[in-house]
């Protein structure tokens, strides 16, 4: 019975050893050993109910980060890299997008909100400013032109 044992991943070694008193070396393992993780890769904890659904990941060559109980590489659209816990994090409900500096400074827009204005999603642009439907933005009145 193989009583100890030991796994670094980033070599992968593995110790294993005959008894805990004798403590006499394996140096070649053949067949017969399973590894035995709590939680499914790339989590490094997981729910006590599913292996696969994370509450936080491995620190590796991939960079996964947690969103939504899932370990991903990158956030998608819509939320912002919080570093401090390694999460991805939603997006200010009114935007669609925001920036990697924070989760309320908007890059794009959605219904009701659809108009960007100073990092901010408005449902109209506010005076001097006309809605671009276009591209989602504000853009400030020609004021040689009578429509603002």
């Amino acid at each position: 019975m193989n009583s100890l044992f030991s796994t670094p991943t980033s070599s992968f070694k593995v110790y294993s050893y005959t008894d805990e008193v004798n403590m006499y070396k394996i140096d070649k393992i053949e067949e017969g050993l399973t590894l035995v993780s709590d939680c499914n890769y790339p989590c490094a904890t997981c729910n006590s109910l599913n292996k696969s659904l994370c509450t936080s990941c491995v620190i590796d060559q991939n960079g996964f980060k947690l969103q939504n109980g899932i370990c991903v590489v990158n956030c998608d659209e819509g939320y912002f890299y919080q570093s401090d816990i390694n999460t991805c994090i939603p997006c200010n409900p009114s935007c669609a997008a925001c920036s990697a500096v924070s989760k309320d400074i908007c890059t794009k827009c959605i219904m009701p909100t659809p108009y960007l204005h100073q990092d901010k999603c408005l449902s109209q642009c506010p005076d001097g400013f006309n809605e671009n439907v276009g591209n989602g933005t504000c853009q400030p009145c020609d004021f040689d032109v009578h429509h603002c």
